[in-house]
């Protein structure tokens, strides 16, 4: 029986959460859960990735023939700033913008009303500006591809929430 050498345990379906499941601490996660929550700056940019893809990722690497070091990203990004417009779009909301910085605002087109906002109670102390994996290493000997684009995944995720809101079940 071979061991995963990172986590000490036998090959099989990893500790990992879903994309249904997602703390809503994670960026994603508390974008589309309240699809109105204070963000910070809109600029940064992040490799954006579905979990069920990534489990099935972790899974191939631990059981690769041998013990390895594996990128699992989609080798491509997108700002929060994109990510929030998505968010929106999938609920049938168009946002406009409008300030800078710790002072920039998403607004409803339709409605003018202000949908989200920068909160600097979200300010990490060191922010790294782009975020963008090569998983090309794990594409050639696990066969391993992010499939999902982004604007697909971000609105499973908005639909998701939409579903567990309706229910009274939220993060």
């Amino acid at each position: 029986m071979r061991y995963c050498r990172f986590c000490n345990r036998t090959p099989g379906p990893p500790p990992v959460s879903s994309m249904n499941s997602t703390p809503a601490r994670l960026s994603t996660a508390s974008i589309v859960e309240s699809v109105a929550r204070p963000r910070r700056t809109f600029q940064l940019r992040r490799d954006w990735g579905f979990a069920t893809e990534y489990t099935e990722g972790i899974i191939s690497i631990m059981n690769h023939r041998e013990a390895d070091t594996f990128v699992l990203a989609t080798g491509k990004n997108a700002s929060v700033r994109e990510f929030v417009e998505m968010a929106f779009r999938a609920v049938g909301i168009e946002l406009h913008w409008r300030g800078q910085q710790t002072a920039e605002e998403g607004i409803c087109q339709k409605t003018g009303k202000v949908r989200v906002k920068v909160n600097p109670a979200y300010f990490r102390p060191a922010e790294v500006d782009e975020l963008i994996g090569d998983a090309s290493k794990a594409h050639k000997l696990l066969g391993w591809k992010a499939e999902t684009p982004l604007e697909e995944l971000c609105r499973l995720m908005v639909e998701a929430d939409v579903r567990r809101n309706k229910i009274g079940w939220s993060f």
